[in-house]
C-alpha cells in the first residue's frame, strides 16, 4: 500500500490589484498584514501586469482584485493570474462586481458589495485558501457566529473536486495536496524467477 505525505494549505503569500474603492483596499492590506501574510500591492492593472511578467517564479496563494476601475478589458487580468498561477485563490471584490463570461471561474469568489467583503475577511487566510479547494462547506467566520456565507452577498464559484480523494479530504477538512512518500521498487525475486512458461498471448500466434 502506498504512503502519501499530506500537505495543508497555507496562505503566506497575496498579490493585491488595488483597483477598487480605497477603504476596501485598505481594508484587505489590514487582512493580509494583520494575519502574516506576505502581500505585493499593484496600483492598478498595469503595474499588475509588470509584476506577474517579472515574477512569475514568486507564486502568490490568494490574489485580490478590486474592480470598481476596472473596464471590461481589464477583466483579463484574471485570466492572465490564473494562467500564470493555475493554483490561486482568486478574490474579485468591488460595487457590482462580476466576472465576464470568458473569465474561467475556477477557484474564484466574487464580492459584489463591501458586506460581502467584510464575510470573506471575517475568516483566516487559511480557511480563505481551504475554501476554494473545498467541494462544498461555506466559510465559518472566526467571530463564532453561527451564520455563513449566502449566495446573495458572495458567489462561490470554485470548481468542485469530483475525485474520491477529494471526496475524503472534504470529509475530514481541508482538501490536502498528496504525494508519495518514495517510488515503487521492482521486485528483484520476480527478476531473477521469470513464471513457468504458459500459453502463448494471442498477439503473437500467427493468423
Amino acid at each position: 500500500m502506498a504512503l502519501y505525505r499530506c500537505v495543508v494549505n497555507t496562505a503566506r503569500r497575496a498579490i493585491h490589484i488595488r483597483s477598487g474603492e480605497a477603504g476596501a483596499g485598505q481594508a484587505v492590506d489590514n487582512w493580509l498584514e494583520r494575519h502574516g501574510v506576505e502581500r505585493v500591492c499593484c496600483a492598478d492593472v498595469l503595474d499588475a501586469c509588470a509584476f506577474i511578467l517579472k515574477n512569475s517564479a514568486h507564486v502568490p496563494d490568494l490574489a485580490f482584485v478590486g474592480a470598481d476601475r476596472l473596464s471590461v478589458d481589464d477583466l483579463a487580468i484574471l485570466r492572465y493570474l490564473r494562467e500564470t498561477w493555475p493554483a490561486i485563490g482568486i478574490v474579485l471584490y468591488g460595487e457590482h462586481a462580476e466576472l465576464d463570461p470568458h473569465t474561467p471561474a475556477t477557484r474564484t469568489l466574487v464580492c459584489p458589495s463591501r458586506a460581502a467583503l467584510d464575510e470573506i475577511l471575517a475568516a483566516s487566510p487559511d480557511r480563505l485558501l481551504a475554501q476554494f479547494w473545498r467541494i462544498s462547506s461555506p466559510i465559518e467566520p472566526d467571530t463564532g457566529a453561527d451564520d455563513r456565507f449566502s449566495g446573495r452577498s458572495v458567489r462561490p464559484t470554485a470548481t468542485p473536486q469530483t475525485s474520491d480523494d477529494s471526496d475524503q479530504a472534504d470529509a475530514n477538512g481541508p482538501a490536502a495536496v498528496r504525494e508519495p512518500l518514495e517510488p515503487p521498487r521492482d521486485n528483484e525475486a520476480s527478476r531473477s524467477h521469470p513464471p513457468p512458461p504458459g500459453p502463448a498471448p494471442r498477439s503473437m500466434l500467427t493468423p
